[in-house]
């Protein structure tokens, strides 16, 4: 990973997921203790792209889409 992506060694690979949040507390607890490297998860959530600081991987829910084509 880049290291402009992170302001610090130390600093947390966040996972984000934006609209309804599907996975409930199953994802929390999936990444609670896990490290890559000396990087901790951390999951936040959002309603709005505007509302995004710090992103590394992005749950878009299906809700946020177009709808059916």
């Amino acid at each position: 990973m880049a290291a402009e992506a992170f302001p610090a060694a130390d600093a947390p690979l966040v996972i984000c997921v934006l609209g309804n949040d599907p996975f409930g507390d199953a994802l929390d607890q999936t990444v609670r203790d896990e490290r890559l490297g000396s990087r901790p998860f951390q999951v936040r959530r959002y309603q709005s792209v505007d509302e995004i600081k710090t992103c590394h991987i992005l749950f878009i829910n299906r809700s946020e889409g177009p709808g059916p084509r």
